[in-house]
């Protein structure tokens, strides 16, 4: 019962978008489902009740509600059409980072404006990340030419050794390949994805990115160790050190932008 479970429902916080302003979980995927009454549905007068009853007691001391289960390719597949349908992607960029200046004018008790300040950095990496891969995937999926330049010139793609028979498969299936290498990858990882924009869309990074690079190194600092430096040094976020990121996104964005324009 437990597989069969959890093999067509899942916890919402796993998948389900979270809306505050609509009062909690948008259930995209179906539902929200009540354990009991899925696992009665299916296997009451087949199962003992009180094997039903101790594994409802164990899924809701999880979650009292659930979402139906998405796959990962579907998963995927959603996702890749929110990317592929988003030609505004510099737009997207500026909006984002507008919100967050407004964010900063909110007045916060002094213990609280640092956790917020490290929260507000880490998104304007994601801002940048969600940047680099709406224009890159949007752009290259779109484009058959594009899309064979990529797999010639990716190395993770190039290097596969295919057996004849594997040919026509990997062939068939290479699109597919392509965007869930793409929607994996890491887009802060700067020095992987200049040399996809440069190979592929012959876009070039701007020269000087120190600025970002370092946001980049305190994001993940602020990320996997919870605001230190690798010597335990607790890190400060200011407002100004929030401007000063949110300036250099916006430059490096515009530059981005400008070759899609030409």
């Amino acid at each position: 019962m437990r597989s069969w479970f959890f093999a067509n429902y899942e916890n919402p916080s796993e998948h389900t978008p979270f809306e505050s302003k609509e009062g909690g979980y948008i259930y995209i995927w179906g539902g929200p489902f009540d354990a009991r009454e899925e696992l009665e549905d299916v296997f009451s007068g087949h199962v003992l009740k009180e094997a039903i009853d101790e594994l409802v007691s164990e899924l809701e001391s999880e979650s009292s509600e659930w979402s139906g289960k998405i796959s990962s390719e579907g998963y995927d597949d959603y996702f890749y059409s929110v990317i592929y349908d988003n030609y505004e992607f510099t737009e997207t960029l500026k909006n984002n980072l507008n919100s967050i200046k407004k964010l900063l004018k909110i007045e916060l008790p002094s213990e609280l404006e640092q956790h917020m300040n490290k929260m507000l950095f880490v998104n304007v990496i994601t801002i940048l990340e969600t940047f680099l891969s709406d224009a890159f995937i949007g752009t290259v999926l779109k484009d058959k030419e594009l899309l064979k330049d990529f797999v010639r010139l990716n190395p993770d793609f190039s290097e596969r050794k295919l057996t004849l028979n594997e040919i026509f498969e990997r062939i068939d299936n290479v699109e597919k390949e392509v965007k869930t290498y793409l929607l994996e990858l890491i887009w802060h990882n700067l020095a992987k994805v200049q040399k996809m924009y440069f190979s592929v869309l012959h876009i070039d990074f701007p020269k000087d990115m120190r600025l970002i690079y370092k946001g980049i190194a305190i994001r993940h600092d602020i990320v996997h160790r919870n605001g230190k430096t690798k010597s335990g040094k607790v890190i400060i976020i200011t407002h100004e050190d929030l401007i000063n990121i949110m300036d250099e996104v916006n430059s490096f964005a515009e530059t981005i932008d400008d070759y899609f324009n030409v």
